[in-house]
């Protein structure tokens, strides 16, 4: 612990200060600003609490560690006090003109303070007119302020561990299995008591308009999928977790491929070209590696599978790099796909791979899929090794992990046995939640579950007699017909639940469709063009089911 505080000094004294004239000068800037807009006023308003509260425990942490955080001389120390003084925490607004006239009598009337330090005090007085652009910046400040200042909670945690704990563990596998989950703990612990005005709500200060405003503010990326946009009022939403359930091997991954790939297309849509490389899908995959992944999104860019393509590279191969480049162009919206080995990554991991890609790609990850949920561990693994309660601990934290990054987040998880003993069955065997592999916890705690009902593959008999080289060289330009699955959503919390529809899977290309016929990209035999919604009488039957439910 001490070698730690002592990098820390370290890091304090190359950083010059961790709370001194500069925090003393953003903090007044903010306060004491200017605020017409009313969303600079809120946020604004928002953040001068946050300041003040967070001053108060530096002041805590620092009489408690024996470092010193707050670098500032006798003078700013007042002047600090005088600005958290001019404004009350309990206020809904913080009015800059009424701050700034009672910090300056705060000053005025301190007859301990002398004519030039009076002069001092004042100087950062100056308002300016805040813009949300300008808010955003000092929050983003603040916010690394934080996250350092965190770390002393964390170090604190795990100081006892690190002195004493190791007696207690007979090898070192297990002292960092055990310093493992105790970081992970450390962590919750000190987001537990980190006040986080984002994500905290005022009634009293709530009007219909806020909430008719907020609610027009939802951020939502479609699905691509005429029923799925229907059901999920428009697609997949900010802070919400979903989840798709399938027997091994029936095509879970192909649906997330699918999904995936029609979030880049919307994106594509939803921004100008100047912006759409700010922008990205994040495709984790715990199963196959990046390179199998990546030919399953050529194959549903191409609507061809990778034995057509191997088939067709040499006549056809600048058509198909003519197409790869419309759909992947780098000034587009990305799809990245990160790699990890199964049971590998927490949500912790996942936070870190999103913060890596934004930092180097200066885009923002606007939707996360992970294949799959079942793959993960996790943050509080239970300590009896209880898959079943880590499941739904896994469910749980990206839940969180959704909220925190403000993003959807959209999985897929494995069926129990009792489903496969149905295999094949076709229309005749029921399936619902309570067909989920492991806990159904991970359907309690997901905000939308819903069910493939995938066929078995039909055999195809083989006879002693036949040349393997003939069957296999023939099979590969057979192209299978594209097969109805049936969908039953299971849960769905932000509309109609105990629906079932079908959509169409071709497996050999890859893709999940609307309808047998569709086209969902750009590709050199559809010369780029992309078939309109056909509306057909099961969404019409959807729409009096979505019109009986709505509240």
């Amino acid at each position: 612990m001490d070698n730690i505080l002592g990098e820390l000094r370290q890091i304090l004294d190359n950083n010059r200060e961790f709370m001194g004239s500069e925090f003393l000068s953003v903090y007044s800037r903010l306060v004491f600003g200017k605020k017409t807009d009313p969303t600079v006023l809120k946020s604004a308003s928002y953040l001068c609490k946050e300041f003040k509260y967070f001053i108060e425990r530096v002041k805590d942490k620092q009489n408690t560690i024996g470092v010193t955080l707050i670098t500032l001389d006798s003078l700013q120390q007042k002047m600090l006090q005088y600005v958290s003084k001019s404004f009350n925490n309990k206020s809904k607004v913080i009015d800059g003109d009424v701050a700034l006239e009672k910090y300056k009598n705060f000053i005025n009337n301190d007859v301990s303070i002398s004519y030039e330090d009076k002069q001092k005090a004042l100087s950062i007085t100056t308002q300016e007119d805040l813009q949300l652009d300008v808010v955003n910046e000092i929050q983003t400040s603040f916010s690394n302020k934080k996250c350092m200042f965190n770390s002393l909670g964390q170090y604190e945690i795990l100081k006892t561990f690190i002195n004493s704990g190791y007696n207690e563990c007979e090898n070192w596998g297990e002292f960092v299995d055990k310093f493992h989950k105790l970081l992970g703990t450390a962590l919750l612990d000190v987001q537990a008591y980190t006040y986080d005005a984002a994500n905290s709500l005022d009634l009293s200060s709530m009007t219909i308009e806020d909430v008719v405003n907020n609610n027009n503010q939802v951020t939502k990326i479609s699905t691509g999928y005429n029923m799925f946009d229907k059901v999920l009022q428009g697609g997949f939403q900010n802070q919400r977790v979903y989840m798709f359930g399938g027997i091994s091997g029936g095509g879970k991954s192909l649906v997330l491929v699918n999904f995936a790939f029609r979030a880049k297309l919307f994106l594509d849509k939803k921004y100008p070209k100047e912006e759409r490389s700010k922008h990205t899908v994040l495709y984790i995959s715990l199963e196959n590696s990046t390179k199998e992944t990546g030919d399953r999104f050529i194959c549903c860019a191409l609507g061809q599978s990778i034995a057509q393509i191997e088939n067709g590279f040499s006549s056809l191969k600048d058509q198909y790099n003519y197409s790869i480049k419309e759909v992947f162009n780098p000034d587009n919206a990305r799809i990245n796909i990160t790699y990890r080995p199964a049971k590998s990554i927490d949500i912790y991991d996942i936070q870190t791979i999103i913060t890596d890609i934004e930092r180097s790609t200066k885009s923002k990850v606007d939707i996360l899929f992970v294949d799959y949920a079942d793959k993960m561990s996790a943050v509080n693994a239970s300590k009896s090794d209880q898959e079943w309660r880590d499941l739904g601990y896994i469910v749980d934290e990206l839940k969180s992990l959704s909220i925190s990054l403000d993003i959807p987040v959209v999985t897929v998880t494995q069926l129990n046995r009792e489903t496969y003993k149905g295999k094949g069955k076709g229309n005749e065997f029921s399936i619902n939640g309570g067909n989920i592999s492991g806990s159904i916890r991970k359907r309690e705690n997901v905000d939308f579950f819903t069910i493939f009902n995938f066929k078995a593959k039909e055999e195809e008999e083989i006879s002693m007699n036949d040349n393997p080289d003939e069957v296999f060289d023939d099979r590969k330009d057979v192209m299978k017909p594209i097969e109805p699955v049936y969908c039953i959503v299971d849960k769905n919390r932000m509309g109609p639940d105990n629906l079932k529809f079908q959509v169409y899977i071709d497996y050999p290309t890859y893709r999940m469709l609307n309808y047998p016929s569709e086209n969902i990209s750009t590709s050199f035999y559809h010369n780029g063009s992309i078939e309109k919604v056909m509306i057909d009488e099961d969404e019409s039957k959807l729409d009096e089911k979505l019109r009986d439910t709505m509240l």
